[in-house]
């Protein structure tokens, strides 16, 4: 697998429905604008929206063809063309829609719901302030539109890694973390 079969032109909609039910040579078939037709070593077939962004390319799954035909699946890759066109990742807008569907806070969303729910418990007015401003400043821009899901030991290695490892000499970066993780703990599946 791995091959990049029927690459030739450049235009759109270049498979056929006869073509998509009978291939069955393992490899990626290109219907254009970044849809491929998948063919495992197995003969199952899927759908894949290929885009780069940021110099990664990524594949997103589409769904089985058993599930999706190739009208609908070109119609999806339209909608995802459009969403990079816009500037997003359309990945990650799905990602975001599905935990919205399933009723999962964003991180932002989350810390809010925490803060409010512990405020009357702190001894001091100061440490909402200070909850907030540390995560606001050292977490929310990178953290604060994902969706609370999975564990939140994966979570937090990704916020150490990404944002907050370079505090950890003066201590910032603990507190942050133990921030987190206290948050992350209310919400983790």
């Amino acid at each position: 697998m791995g091959r990049d079969v029927g690459t030739v032109g450049r235009g759109q909609k270049r498979l056929y429905a006869r073509q998509v039910a009978t291939v069955t040579e393992p490899g990626y078939y290109a219907d254009g604008g970044g849809l491929y037709l998948q063919v495992s070593k197995t003969g199952s077939k899927s759908w894949i929206y290929r885009y780069t962004r940021a110099g990664k390319t990524t594949d997103m799954g589409l769904g089985a063809l058993a599930d999706v035909g190739l009208p609908e699946a070109r119609a999806q890759a339209e909608a995802y063309r459009k969403l990079r066109l816009e500037g997003k990742d359309p990945l990650r807008s799905r990602q975001e829609r599905q935990a919205r569907a399933a009723g999962i806070p964003s991180f932002a969303e989350a810390t809010a719901a925490y803060i409010a729910d512990h405020r009357a418990a702190w001894s001091n007015p100061k440490h909402a302030q200070q909850w907030q401003s540390t995560l606001d400043r050292y977490a929310m821009p990178r953290l604060g539109r994902k969706g609370v899901h999975g564990s939140h030991e994966r979570f937090g290695r990704r916020a150490r890694s990404q944002q907050l490892a370079r505090f950890n000499a003066d201590g910032r970066g603990r507190r942050i973390l133990r921030r987190l993780h206290g948050e992350l703990d209310r919400w983790a599946l």
